[in-house]
């Protein structure tokens, strides 16, 4: 899912998906070490991002830019998967 990039504070960025917002934290940024937020993201930015958790009690949202990219990248492997299979003799 798509959101915006609403915040930036130093544990990680606030994110509107549309009404509600969740917390890309730090450790979910990126693969890598990430030292600051802002140089993965900035205010505005629209990313790509996954709901890994959702506590009703605290009203808070965990999201994760990592995990959105891994999935990514598994559905384009998966395509290409497909593609290959694609046979077109019916021409």
């Amino acid at each position: 899912m798509f959101g915006r990039v609403t915040r930036i504070v130093a544990f990680g960025a606030f994110v509107d998906l549309g009404g509600v917002s969740g917390l890309v934290h730090i450790s979910e940024l990126s693969d890598q070490r990430v030292k600051h937020v802002d140089s993965v993201v900035s205010e505005g930015d629209e990313i790509l991002v996954k709901i890994i958790g959702i506590d009703p009690e605290k009203k808070h949202i965990s999201l994760s830019i990592k995990q959105a990219a891994i999935e990514e990248e598994d559905d384009d492997e998966l395509r290409y998967e497909d593609d290959d299979e694609f046979d077109d003799d019916d021409e």
